[in-house]
C-alpha cells in the first residue's frame, strides 16, 4: 500500500498563494460552502455579505444568522 504525503500548509501560506484578499476569501468560502452556501440555522441558500475591516461576514436573508469564515 502507497502513502501519500500530506502538505500541511496554515492560513498565512494559503493567503499568500492568491493575489488579492478576495481571492483568498473566495478559497475559504468554497471550502465552508462546496456547492452554495446553506444557512446552518434555517437551512436558506440565501444570504448577503457585509465587508468589514477584518473580512466578511455572511448573513443569511432569512433567519438574519451571521456566519463568517
Amino acid at each position: 500500500m502507497a502513502f501519500q504525503k500530506v502538505r500541511y500548509l496554515d492560513m498565512s501560506a494559503i493567503v499568500n498563494m492568491y493575489s488579492s484578499p478576495k481571492q483568498a476569501e473566495h478559497f475559504f468560502f468554497k471550502m465552508k460552502w462546496p456547492t452554495k452556501f446553506i444557512c446552518r440555522r434555517c437551512g436558506s441558500f440565501h444570504y448577503i455579505t457585509k465587508e468589514y475591516d477584518q473580512g466578511y461576514i455572511y448573513e443569511c436573508r432569512n433567519c438574519h444568522m451571521e456566519e463568517s469564515i
